[in-house]
């Protein structure tokens, strides 16, 4: 296996805005999104996806502090289909940080207490998206918006076996 087939397959999905660890060792801020999805996945359809700079246009929302849920989206060109997600920390009290998150679901109040995902392709959405996320670098600005993130996950639409990654 080559390696960038393997930093693919670990790597799949990684969402970086403004990452200051790279900043500092000289490589610029990078904002993209980027994924893939087996065979006979219905939100991926079995495709790889790389959105980046213009004039991809990138939005970030969060919930107010603490910060328990992030949702952005990319809208890849003026009227093209949008793509993104969200990540929920599993409670409203509880903030989004480094680390693993299993038994995602979707963002349902009557589930609290499990973290949450649900991403989508080109407007294509699972209505009942299962998985996990792993938060690697989460930052935020001095007012309180997201300046870095890096995310990689597994999502399993509707009871699938194949998965967005």
């Amino acid at each position: 296996m080559r390696i960038s087939a393997l930093l693919q397959r670990v790597l799949i999905f990684l969402f970086v805005f403004f990452n200051a660890a790279g900043a500092h060792a000289g490589i610029l801020p990078q904002t993209f999104l980027s994924f893939s999805s087996d065979t006979g996945d219905a939100i991926g359809l079995g495709k790889d996806y790389f959105f980046a700079g213009s004039p991809a246009r990138f939005v970030v929302n969060t919930s107010a502090s603490p910060i328990s849920m992030i949702d952005f989206f990319c809208e890849p060109d003026f009227g093209k289909p949008w793509s993104g997600g969200f990540f929920y920390s599993g409670a409203s009290d509880t903030p989004l940080a480094v680390g693993q998150y299993d038994d995602a679901r979707w963002y349902d109040p009557v589930n609290s207490g499990h973290p949450a995902l649900s991403m989508y392709a080109e407007n294509r959405v699972s209505t009942r998206p299962t998985g996990w996320f792993h938060i690697y670098d989460l930052t935020f600005d001095a007012i309180g918006q997201v300046s870095s993130l890096a995310v990689t996950f597994e999502q399993h639409n509707d009871g699938s076996a194949a998965a967005l990654r």
